[in-house]
């Protein structure tokens, strides 16, 4: 009987059970029954259940309870509006009904990645209903989306479930789970667990209805979001400015929102079952309502503009949109639309219409273009107006983004940047610009721009947009730069006339004026002027005048012109003005004008200067003046002139020039011809007759005389009587061949007469001898006697040479203490020598120097042409080379050129060239020999003996170098370097104990004359701390041959210091007592060549036993050179000589093996301090 009700019952069209089997639960079918009939179904559908055969007690009470709390639930349902509310009674309601202990629900957003609700019965903590500790919530929500894949019950028994991912659920003792998904249609909506008793927990069919109460569940669950949708929609349909309306396929309205009421100005219930004509319909301005109605069915969805038009009869304008709505069938069944009022924007637009209208009005008639662009280097263009085709010659659309220009090209290149920088500099201090330059058209002609622009941002990009206008002003340049090179030319004529404008204003007492004017004036550019500050500036006797000129002026309208000074405030300058002004009576202004006159006062000034100058000159002038005209007729004639030649000046202006000889017409008609054709005469030689017939050497200077237009109207002319200067030049001529002093021929007079003798010697097939003669010791003679003395020399030197040789051969003097005999057509090599031997002998015989007799030798060296040479050049040279081997051979000798004295003088370049940077590479070094007492034998002092460690070559010896070193110069600061390395090396031994050692430096004459020598000496003594008689001078005999005054001023000088002088090498020069007494000598060295044979040779002992006995009878100490034998030891030792060194000691030592020398303290070493 259940059954037959339930399929006599239908739903949807189909019966009940049916319905049942499609999926649908009882409550989805008695809700949408209504509320009467769930209730009956549910009772209908309860009874079918309970009525099946083979149901035990407790499996009905069980399905009871379940029933129960499914009646619940679905009450819950139909009742509950909110989610969280439904879900926790369901809770409730399944534990109550079931008696079980544990029920929980949980709820996940769509995606199922995140649970939305949790709600549970029978886990009260305190009172309060939340979730056990074992129950953690991400792993609840992993097991929950894997229940929700699986899309079935799931049953737990026992006491406990646990899942792939850990998580668990201890249920009640004798209870098992159930899960089941909760699931609507597609929509997955979370899990729902329940505790069941055991003996139930495989009951098919409480597992089915388990499932209903979840499918139930989530049918609430979702009628419920779906109310709160539908009613959300109705809100916001009513909130919404748009106006909405729903139709039947016939346009008969079902729906509208309160938007549409209130635009109508009618209630909804007016309006419900109405045609869509209510609206209102203007054909002229929009879609008649049923057109919409008809081509909506028709096509599904219309777009378009229609009128509304309310009660009162107020006209909207509609922007409408209208669709076909289909049911679940996908059958048409209602018109949806939304409509919205543009009224204000259709107004907006038409006035913006009428606005874009007349922009582009008055843009086509600008005399330039609109624009918008982009900021960047091309400046592209979103907009440009059509005025950039009169401007630039271009479409618009050519020069838009991406057309065929952009307008960064259309710049000039030469003011692209100028402009560039403008506008970025604006954009900088967000301030509109304005920028003048030039453009280059489409058909490349240039037009000159102005262009005011401003910065935009590009709304929500933030890009930087230049807005702006350009305008042609190429015809306003060309006015200006017509205007301005007017001006230009104005200022510029001003300027070289030196004249000004101005203008006096007699309302404002104001004076304009031009630049050229307020340069004349020195007033400043930047201001306009007073009356007053003209008048302050003008010199004070000029003021009155001035005043009173104006005021004529003003009063009587009398123009003036009137010349004043003034003093120019600018630089403080006088200046002279010459001025003129009129009044204009209508416009009561004062128009003047001024010049500056200065320079041309100033000419005037200096012109009659001139010209006074000029007669002073002409009248005073020494030498004869006279000016002719073009027909050589005198005109001017002065005193001079009348002087020298004898005519009075009344006698020959205005006749022909008297003082041309007959002989020299033709000459003196070339030089009017010059004079005449504008060319000068300057310093030509002439020979004008007197009037007594002589005629006078002199020089002619002439030159043409112009007049103002610029034609030469005559000449002027100045004769210089030039006899003494033939004599000068007759001497120059002789000096340019010859030596000044001696006579004699010089180099240039030798290399003439040479090339002359070559020839005749190859025709003669003879030779020629050049023989270069070098004064020995010859700087003695100068240093001795003085230099004019030394010429002296020379000169007699000359002479006899000159009475030597033949009239074909020649004597020279290249310079120097030099001679150059060169002997011409020599034939045999004997003969020659035989000559040599006679030049050297004109040497022998004494010179008288100041009543003196004084002896000199000479050393000669001698070449031959063609042997040694073909060239002047290369043969003086080999004769040089020759010369200085003869001077090595001794004194008073000749030699020969042979090739292998190149070497010698090779050598001799080397070592020059060498002692230049030996010293700044610090090649030199001191070695010491030590000085022994024979009394005590203590080392008393040593010798410094400069030694030469050369890269290349070694230790040079001294007698190789000293003497190069001393030619050369270079000796001077070599011995400033040892006698500054001798004091810092007594320093260090007086610091080490050694304070008593004297060191002794051996001193040249050149050192000892040098100037600032003494100065030296003190300044390294004073430096190093060197006390009196540590340090000591060693002198050859050959230096006391000097002037002997100045000599023994400089060494008391030196000695006043604390220096001790040791006459060195005693016994081998010029030995004299009185040189020992006079200079205060403080030590005596006897030469070694002395001391080498006093064991075998008699004599050399008496010599040097006398010395040391003279010596010691002046108080002088001695020491002896050269001791190497304990022979030489003994011997001097009993004839008490004081001192000794030489190689019985040691040899000269290094400064470190001279300290351990020292250090040995054997006897031979220095008492210690």
């Amino acid at each position: 009987m259940v059954e037959a009700l339930l399929d006599f019952l239908s739903f949807g069209g189909k019966p009940f059970l049916a319905s049942l089997a499609t999926g649908l639960s009882p409550l989805q079918i008695g809700t949408r029954l209504g509320g009467s009939a769930f209730f009956m179904v549910f009772g209908i559908y309860l009874a079918k259940l309970l009525s099946e055969p083979g149901r035990t007690a407790t499996e009905i009470g069980h399905l009871n309870a379940v029933l129960s709390g499914i009646r619940r639930v679905n009450q819950l349902i139909t009742k509950e509006t909110e989610p969280g509310r439904l879900i926790q009674g369901v809770c409730r309601s399944l534990r109550e009904a079931l008696g079980c202990p544990q029920v929980f629900v949980v709820l996940m957003d769509p995606s199922g990645e995140a649970i939305t609700k949790v709600a549970t019965a029978g886990y009260e903590v305190n009172g309060v209903e939340e979730l056990p500790r074992p129950f953690q919530l991400e792993k609840l929500r992993s097991f929950s989306r894997k229940l929700l894949d699986r899309g079935e019950v799931v049953v737990a028994p026992g006491k406990a479930t646990v899942d792939d991912d850990g998580f668990f659920f201890r249920s009640s003792p004798g209870h098992g789970l159930l899960f089941a998904p909760l699931v609507h249609g597609h929509e997955r909506l979370g899990v729902i667990g329940v505790s069941v008793p055991l003996e139930h927990i495989h009951n098919r069919q409480s597992a089915l209805l388990f499932r209903e109460v979840a499918e139930d569940i989530a049918f609430g669950v979702c009628r419920i979001s779906t109310e709160e949708r539908i009613h959300l929609q109705a809100q916001i349909l009513d909130e919404i400015r748009d106006q909405v309306a729903v139709t039947d396929l016939d346009g008969r309205i079902h729906f509208v929102n309160r938007a549409i009421c209130r635009a109508l100005k009618r209630d909804e219930p007016e309006l419900m079952g109405q045609s869509t004509t209510i609206f209102g319909e203007n054909p002229a301005k929009g879609t008649l309502q049923q057109e919409i109605v008809e081509r909506t069915r028709r096509e599904g969805e219309w777009r378009g503009e229609a009128v509304h038009i309310a009660a009162d009869g107020t006209e909207t304008v509609m922007d409408c949109h209208a669709w076909l709505v289909l049911d679940a069938e996908g059958q048409p069944r209602y018109l949806a639309g939304i409509a919205r009022d543009i009224t204000d924007a259709k107004r907006l637009e038409e006035k913006l219409a009428e606005s874009r209208r007349e922009i582009k009005t008055l843009l086509d008639n600008l005399p330039g273009m609109a624009y918008r662009c982009r900021n960047d280097s091309n400046w592209e263009m979103f907009f440009i107006s059509d005025g950039c085709r009169r401007l630039t010659g271009y479409d618009p659309a050519e020069m838009m983004v991406g057309g065929i220009m952009t307008y960064g090209e259309v710049i000039h290149p030469d003011d692209r940047q100028k402009v560039w920088e403008g506008i970025q500099e604006a954009i900088r201090v967000h301030s509109p610009f304005q920028l003048e330059y030039r453009i280059r058209r489409k058909d490349g002609r240039e037009r000159w721009v102005w262009e005011q622009g401003r910065v935009v941002t590009g709304g929500s990009s933030g890009e930087v947009i230049l807005e702006g206008l350009i305008l042609d002003i190429t015809q306003r340049h060309l006015i200006q730069d017509a205007l301005r090179e007017s001006e230009a030319r104005f200022r510029c004529a001003q300027r070289i006339a030196h004249v000004g404008s101005w203008e006096f204003d007699m309302v404002s007492e104001r004076v304009t004026a031009s630049e050229e004017a307020h340069r004349i004036y020195g007033l400043p550019m930047e201001r306009q002027w007073t009356i007053a500050e003209v008048r302050e500036i003008a010199l004070p006797e000029y003021r009155p005048v001035l005043t009173e000129a104006l005021r004529a002026l003003v009063e009587n309208g009398t123009p003036y012109e009137t010349d004043y000074q003034i003093r120019r405030p600018s630089d403080g300058a006088l200046i002279d003005i010459h001025a003129m002004a009129e009044y204009d009576f209508e416009r009561r202004r004062v128009l003047g004008a001024l010049q500056d006159v200065t320079r041309q006062k100033r000419d005037a000034v200096r012109l009659q200067q001139t010209t006074s100058t000029l007669e002073a000159v002409y009248r005073a002038s020494p030498l004869p003046l006279f000016a002719l005209d073009t027909e050589n007729r005198v005109t001017h004639w002065n005193q001079a002139s009348e002087a020298l030649f004898g005519w009075r000046e009344v006698e020959v202006v205005g006749r022909p020039l008297p003082i041309i000889p007959e002989s020299t017409e033709l000459v003196a008609e070339e030089f009017k011809q010059l004079l005449l054709a504008g060319e000068s005469i300057a310093g030509m030689e002439y020979e004008p007759v007197r009037r007594n017939g002589t005629r006078v050497p002199s020089l002619l200077f002439a030159s043409p005389v112009w007049d103002a237009q610029n034609r030469i109207v005559g000449a002027i002319a100045i004769l210089m009587d030039n006899t003494e200067q033939k004599k000068i030049q007759r001497k120059m001529s002789f000096l340019a061949y010859h030596d000044p002093l001696t006579g004699l021929s010089n180099r240039s007079h030798m290399k003439e007469r040479f090339n002359q003798e070559k020839s005749r010697a190859f025709r003669s097939r003879s030779r020629i001898a050049l023989c270069l003669i070098d004064l020995d010791r010859f700087k003695l003679v100068n240093d001795t006697f003085g230099h004019p003395s030394g010429d002296e020399l020379l000169c007699q030197i000359a002479i006899r040479l000159l009475g030597f040789v033949r009239s074909t051969d020649l004597v020279c003097r290249p310079g120097g203490d030099e001679f150059l005999v060169m002997l011409t057509d020599i034939k045999k090599l004997d003969a020659l020598t035989v000559l040599v031997r006679k030049i050297r002998d004109l040497f022998a015989d004494p010179f008288v120097l100041e009543g003196k007799s004084f002896k000199i030798t000479a050393s000669i060296g001698i070449s031959l042409y063609p042997d040694d040479g073909t060239e002047i050049h290369q043969l003086f040279k080999n004769a040089d080379n020759a010369m200085y081997h003869a001077k090595e051979m001794g004194s008073n000798n000749f030699q020969f050129y042979r090739k292998e004295m190149d070497h010698r003088v090779r050598d001799r370049m080397f070592l020059e060239n060498g002692l230049r940077h030996a010293l700044d590479n610090g090649e030199l070094s001191l070695h010491y020999q030590p000085q022994i007492d024979f009394a005590s034998q203590r080392v008393i002092g040593a010798e410094a003996l400069l030694r030469w460690h050369h890269p290349d070559q070694g230790l040079i010896a001294p007698a190789r170098f000293i003497p190069v070193a001393e030619d050369t110069g270079m000796i001077i600061p070599i011995g400033r370097w040892v006698i500054g390395e001798a004091c810092r090396q007594l320093r260090c031994w007086r610091q080490a104990g050694y304070g008593d050692l004297v060191v002794s430096v051996n001193l040249s004459t050149v050192q000892l004359f040098d100037e600032g020598f003494s100065a030296k000496v003190e300044e390294e003594m004073s430096r190093h701390g060197v006390e009196g008689g540590s340090l000591a001078f060693e002198l050859t005999e050959s230096v006391f041959m000097k002037d002997q005054d100045i000599l023994r001023e400089k060494i008391l000088k030196l000695k006043s210091c604390g220096v001790e002088f040791y006459l060195d090498d005693f016994g081998t020069g010029y030995s004299s007592l009185s040189y020992l007494k006079r200079f205060e000598v403080d030590k005596l060295k006897i030469d070694k060549s002395f001391i080498r044979d006093i064991n075998y040779n008699p004599d050399d002992l008496i010599l040097v036993t006398t010395m040391i006995k003279m010596a010691h009878s002046l108080g002088i100490k001695v020491i002896a050179e050269g001791v190497e034998t304990r022979e030489q030891f003994g011997l001097l030792a009993r004839h008490r000589c004081d001192h000794y060194q030489g190689f019985l000691c040691t040899k000269a030592l290094p400064c470190l093996e001279f300290n351990s020398f020292l250090d040995k303290g054997t006897g031979n070493v220095a008492q210690r301090e």
